[in-house]
């Protein structure tokens, strides 16, 4: 599932493409995935320049002449710029006037587009949390709103309404770095805990970037090296004790029980 780094990576990716070009057609292959009304979707983009890129959390914000763009990719979601590309799953299509086209590939359709205008409180429409990415996910933020919680740090990582933009794989990453285990209860966690979380939220999430821009694709699909490592080397960088994978809340957990102890 594309996270905070990848979609971060998207809307960098698009800016440097599609900037000020103009939609000419638009094709809907998959209705359902259009959230508000299909018609207007189609009719009301037609002579729109994209001319904004933002992201908030997972989602991109793209502003237009006259409306905004919300697309979330969920699960599989994937842009591509170019002419005539043929893949399958292609759902939707806008015809640009420098004769490429932006496609949008999603092959299990959970990705999401809606249109409003301008003068919507999109805020209020994606009603997320602060974004992980930000300066106000401080200490202060993270002991306000999770050290008197009981559930576990990883579920408050995850959790959109708190701290928007982290997925499971980088949950994983972070607690490893702060050697957290993530069924750890917040409650339970020491103050250096905390400090330590509000350092490598951030440092993960900035290095997954970096990496992300180095990948001239669209669908924002990239590893961050220490997650492979995590991941697929099965081995702890810090202490060389095999990593093992668990259940936890449902989500497969990658974690060194020996570097993460649990905190109940």
């Amino acid at each position: 599932m594309p996270e905070l780094p990848e979609v971060e990576t998207v809307v960098r990716s698009l800016e440097k493409l599609i900037k000020n070009k103009r939609i000419i057609h638009v094709i809907v292959n998959y209705n359902k995935m259009i959230k508000t009304d299909i018609n207007d979707f189609k009719n009301n983009l037609i002579n729109q320049r994209f001319i904004g890129f933002k992201r908030r959390g997972k989602y991109l914000i793209l502003e237009l002449d006259d409306y905004i763009l919300l697309s979330h990719l969920r699960m599989e979601g994937k842009f591509y710029y170019g002419k005539d590309i043929n893949l399958k799953h292609i759902h939707v299509i806008f015809n640009l006037d420098d004769g490429n086209n932006l496609y949008y590939q999603d092959f299990r359709k959970f990705g999401t587009m809606s249109l409003f205008s301008k003068d919507i409180d999109i805020e209020k429409i994606i009603n997320i949390g602060v974004d992980a990415n930000s300066d106000e996910v401080d200490y202060l933020y993270l002991t306000n709103n999770l050290s008197k919680s009981n559930r576990s740090i990883k579920e408050m990582l995850l959790n959109q309404k708190v701290i928007a933009g982290i997925g499971n794989i980088y949950a994983d990453e972070i607690c490893h770095r702060c050697k957290i285990h993530p069924a750890s209860t917040c409650s339970k966690l020491s103050k250096d805990d905390y400090k330590n979380l509000e350092k490598n939220i951030k440092l993960v999430l900035n290095e997954a970037i970096e990496t992300g821009l180095k990948d001239i694709s669209l669908d924002g699909r990239f590893e961050l090296s220490s997650i492979n490592y995590l991941r697929e080397k099965n081995i702890c960088k810090y202490c060389n004790n095999e990593i093992v994978k668990i259940k936890h809340k449902g989500r497969g957990t990658y974690l060194c029980d020996k570097c993460q102890k649990l905190k109940k």
